[in-house]
């Protein structure tokens, strides 16, 4: 990765875009990083529906099992998919996660645990590099459509976030200094994604789950929206959200 020119007085409350904050990041305005993206072994069908992944690897929390419906696959991508565990997709640098995966896939079910510690990733040009204080644990199950209701999904998750790093200052205003961070963060709850239809010749989507994290605490939460495609007869199609 090699950026040229990035604007190193771009700031005024805050930085004025992603390239002051690749400077802020790189101290300077050629940032770049050779670095190794992913690299794993996969063990596949170790048992009957047994995969084992080893090593750097992409992961997004809510895609662990593919529901085979394309209008659901679509809704996970845009609402669920890496909601609370991802890559950085809006960078350049992204991140990836060192560890292990495991999953065990049934034709009406899917089950997963994973352990892993992310890369640095994000802005930083050292991207490559491993957090060895930061590990995120995981493990989710999840029913294919027609398992209990046709055209759903339901996935239900636990993950756990440890933060041990080593910190020069404190997140709040109390001006006193600090050693390290002492950071635990668990979080339960669970999707649904459904595909219902919305009058003749539309076709609609429904999602829920958590909308973010709390620390030291369980997460609860609802976000639910709704799509109407442009019927054949009708007029434009119109868009709701309600959270």
């Amino acid at each position: 990765m090699q950026f040229g020119g990035l604007p190193d007085r771009a700031v005024g409350p805050g930085p004025l875009g992603a390239g002051a904050v690749y400077f802020a990041h790189a101290g300077r305005s050629d940032s770049r990083q050779v670095y190794l993206r992913y690299l794993n072994l996969s063990l596949k069908d170790l048992a009957p529906g047994l995969t084992v992944q080893a090593g750097r690897m992409a992961y997004a929390s809510g895609s662990e099992i593919a529901s085979g419906d394309a209008k659901i696959e679509a809704v996970k991508r845009q609402r669920v998919d890496a909601r609370l565990v991802g890559e950085f997709e809006w960078s350049l640098y992204q991140r990836a996660y060192d560890g292990v995966r495991v999953d065990l896939a049934r034709p009406r079910w899917g089950l997963g645990a994973v352990a892993f510690q992310p890369t640095q990733g994000g802005f930083e040009d050292a991207a490559g590099l491993m957090m060895k204080d930061v590990a995120v644990f995981g493990t989710s199950l999840g029913f294919r459509p027609g398992t209990a209701i046709p055209r759903m999904e339901l996935q239900g998750f636990v993950l756990r976030y440890g933060d041990h790093r080593r910190v020069a200052e404190r997140a709040d205003n109390s001006g006193r200094t600090a050693d390290a961070v002492d950071l635990a963060i668990d979080t339960l709850g669970a999707t649904l994604v459904a595909r219902r239809p919305f009058g003749t010749g539309v076709s609609g989507t429904r999602c829920c789950g958590p909308p973010g994290n709390q620390a030291r605490g369980t997460t609860r939460g609802i976000v639910r929206s709704a799509s109407q495609p442009k019927p054949a007869t009708s007029g434009p199609a119109r868009h709701g959200a309600r959270g």
